[in-house]
């Protein structure tokens, strides 16, 4: 690896030895300084939708540089930036009727935070400053987002003060907690009735992503959102990871009957992954209340034209190749495929399939793998050529499979002959 002056995310200078130096990226694969080539099942990081070099969304970039790069939203505004908010508008439907830009999720997260507690402050119910999140979340690295997280707290006790006035709540995660739904919704029902007084809104992943792809049941959202009615408190919907047929609808709330959050957030493959873009989509029921008085947010490149051109041209290839059913299509292959792996290895103890968001969960001897063993795999994995995802959590560990959505099925057969003999291997290390 060549010298580095940078300091990576999540990376010690000790482990920069990992490093790969990517020199060359297309379709699903990229290819390091020594021409050794890589499946990238992480889709860089669950982003790369369309793989790399698409050259539709390249081009739609290019030009949209050449006639205006870059407004200041402050003062300005642009027909592409105009056109992407009521496209995503008229895809979410419901009750959405304005769009907030952003440069990434967790900068949607903190304007979702600011957009909470402002809509209680204007409203006059200034003791509603509390938000919840599920204690496996994970929600971005800036404060209020890393705050919102709930997925390995202790990492964060350095960084403190958090920001203030978070509640973590239990993920129902029925098949691993030894709790019954039902026992779920009566908590559930018990938290609103002791703190809707003073709980401003509840940030939610539709499938807890870093945790390892644990859904929220359909019964679990439905109460949640009536209660959230009752009590006067928002419901907001962290699709970053989930949106863009991720999981097979357009965003994964659709799939929820009868769902209707008050805030969306967006990012990862809203841009197909090409440049830094994400949105916060507001309910007329948030609108209404703050729009009369200027809001308190910016960042320089928000509503970039650029960026939202290549959200336009991703949104237009996602249409035109019906990629809701191509996802689902290649969710029950890759399904098919894991089962038999499941099967065939008794350490592989659980595999989750939302769409193409996938986790294959890992134990030995019983024991739920520490994050360092994960990250091991993953390591093993990249030599053999296979970028995985390693997570761990209160709940399980193991491995996730995010690809791009151009996946062929051969490379869907290559990913399993390789962790055909990761295992094999990994199981003959252990009886030995």
């Amino acid at each position: 690896m060549i010298d580095n002056p940078i300091i990576h995310p999540f990376l010690a200078s000790k482990d920069e030895h990992i490093l790969t130096n990517i020199l060359k990226a297309e379709r699903i694969y990229v290819y390091d300084s020594d021409g050794k080539q890589y499946i990238d099942a992480m889709g860089g990081l669950w982003n790369m939708i369309l793989g790399y070099q698409n050259e539709e969304v390249i081009t739609s970039i290019y030009e949209q540089m050449r006639m205006v790069p870059f407004i200041n939203m402050w003062c300005s505004t642009n027909e592409t930036t105009i056109r992407l908010a009521n496209r995503l508008l008229s895809a979410a439907g419901g009750n959405f009727n304005k769009v907030m830009f952003t440069c990434s999720g967790s900068e949607s997260i903190e304007l979702a935070i600011k957009l909470i507690r402002k809509y209680h402050y204007d409203k006059g119910n200034r003791q509603k400053k509390y938000i919840a999140v599920f204690d496996s979340s994970y929600h971005g690295g800036y404060y209020g987002s890393l705050t919102a997280t709930g997925l390995e707290r202790g990492h964060f006790e350095p960084l403190g003060p958090m920001l203030q006035g978070f509640i973590y709540l239990p993920v129902p995660f029925t098949r691993k907690d030894r709790h019954s739904l039902l026992e779920h919704l009566l908590f559930l029902e018990h938290f609103f009735e002791e703190n809707g007084h003073r709980l401003g809104g509840i940030i939610v992943e539709p499938v807890l992503g870093s945790a390892g792809v644990i859904p929220i049941p359909e019964q679990y959202f439905q109460r949640m959102q009536v209660l959230c009615l009752k009590h006067d408190v928002i419901l907001a919907l962290d699709e970053v990871s989930t949106g863009l047929y991720r999981t097979g609808p357009l965003f994964n709330y659709q799939s929820y009957r009868g769902l209707e959050p008050d805030l969306l957030c967006l990012s990862k493959g809203l841009s197909g992954g090409y440049l830094p873009l994400g949105t916060v989509l507001l309910s007329k029921k948030i609108s209404v209340v703050i729009e009369h008085e200027a809001f308190a947010h910016l960042s320089t490149q928000n509503g970039n034209p650029a960026c939202c051109m290549a959200a336009l041209k991703v949104l237009d290839i996602l249409e035109r190749g019906n990629y809701e059913t191509v996802v689902k299509e290649k969710s029950i292959y890759f399904r098919s495929k894991l089962k038999i792996l499941e099967q065939q290895f008794p350490i592989i103890t659980d595999i989750r399939i939302h769409g193409l968001m996938i986790a294959i969960e890992i134990k030995k001897q019983s024991e739920t793998l520490r994050f360092e063993e994960v990250w091991e795999m993953m390591l093993v994995l990249k030599h053999k050529g296979l970028l995985v995802y390693p997570f761990s959590s209160k709940y399980s560990a193991g491995l996730m499979i995010m690809p791009p959505y151009i996946i062929e099925y051969q490379e869907v057969d290559h990913i399993i002959d390789i962790l055909v003999q990761f295992f094999g291997e990994l199981v003959n290390i252990g009886d030995g």
